[in-house]
C-alpha cells in the first residue's frame, strides 16, 4: 500500500491544488445549473468549461511533475496552455468511446422492451441508471492514459495514450488494483449524489453536501493521478516504452509547448 500512502502524502503537501481543482469544477457546476435556455448563461457555461479544462490541465501537469520528482520546475501557465489541446483530444476520444457504449446499451434496452420504447425515453433511462458505471469505465480509460499523455508531452515523445494505458493496466496489476479501489470510491461518491438528486439533479444548484463531495473526489482524483504517474514513470524507467511511437524516440526532452 506504499503507492497509495506516498500519493496521499504528496497531495496532502499540495492541498492548495485540490482547492483550485475543486473550485474550477464548482464554478462549472454552478453555471450548468443556471444556464437553462438563457444564451448569456450558456456563454458563461462555455467560458467556465474552458476555465475548468485549463485549470485541470495546469494542475495535472504540476501533479505529474511532482510525481517525477526531478527536472526544472515548469509553471502552471505553461502546463495549462501546453497540455490543453492534447488532453482535450484525449478526453474527446474517451467520451466518444463511452458514447458508443451508451448507444449500444440503449439499443439493447429497446430490444429488451420489444422495440416499442421511444428512443428518447430509453436514452434517458440508460443514462440515468448507467451513469455510475459509465463514469467508472471512463475513469479507468483515463487512469494511465492521462499521465502517459502528459509525460509524453513533457519528454517530447508522443505516445499512443489509450493503447499504452491498457498495456500498463495489464502489466502492473497489483498497483492498478490499488488505484482502482480509489476510482471505485470516487464513482460511488458521485453515483450516490447522482441518485440522491434524481433525474433533474443537474438543474439543481449545488449545495454544501455536493460541495464537500466535490472536494473529496477532487482530492482522490489527484491522489490517483499522482500514483498512476509514479507507475507510468517506473515502467518507462524500467525500459518499457508502452505506446511510444518509434519515430518520436529521438526527440529531445522539453516542457510542453
Amino acid at each position: 500500500m506504499s503507492l497509495l500512502r506516498d500519493s496521499s502524502r504528496a497531495i496532502n503537501e499540495r492541498f492548495n491544488l485540490v482547492g483550485f481543482y475543486a473550485l474550477a469544477a464548482l464554478v462549472l457546476r454552478i453555471t450548468l445549473a443556471a444556464s437553462g435556455d438563457d444564451p448569456i448563461w450558456a456563454a458563461l457555461f462555455g467560458m467556465a468549461l474552458v476555465l475548468d479544462l485549463g485549470t485541470a490541465c495546469g494542475i495535472m501537469g504540476l501533479v505529474v511533475q511532482a510525481a517525477a520528482g526531478r527536472g526544472e520546475p515548469i509553471p502552471f501557465s505553461r502546463y495549462a496552455v501546453g497540455l490543453f489541446v492534447p488532453l482535450l483530444w484525449l478526453w474527446i476520444r474517451v467520451l466518444a468511446t463511452i458514447s458508443l457504449l451508451v448507444a449500444a446499451a440503449v439499443a439493447i434496452y429497446q430490444m429488451a422492451h420489444g422495440g416499442g420504447l421511444p428512443p428518447e425515453e430509453a436514452l434517458m433511462k440508460v443514462v440515468y441508471w448507467g451513469t455510475p458505471c459509465f463514469d467508472f469505465l471512463q475513469r479507468i480509460m483515463w487512469l494511465y492514459s492521462i499521465p502517459l499523455c502528459i509525460i509524453g508531452r513533457i519528454m517530447g515523445e508522443p505516445r499512443a495514450t489509450l493503447r499504452g494505458g491498457w498495456a500498463i493496466l495489464r502489466a502492473r496489476r497489483a498497483d492498478s488494483v490499488r488505484l482502482i479501489m480509489l476510482v471505485i470510491l470516487i464513482s460511488a461518491l458521485e453515483g450516490g449524489l447522482h441518485f440522491a438528486r434524481g433525474p433533474k439533479g443537474q438543474d439543481v444548484p449545488p449545495d454544501v453536501p455536493e460541495g464537500l463531495i466535490l472536494l473529496a473526489t477532487s482530492y482522490l482524483e489527484l491522489v490517483v493521478l499522482f500514483g498512476a504517474a509514479r507507475v507510468v514513470l517506473s515502467r518507462i524507467n524500467s525500459g518499457f516504452r508502452d505506446g511510444l511511437r518509434p519515430a518520436a524516440a529521438a526527440r529531445a526532452p522539453g516542457p510542453p509547448a
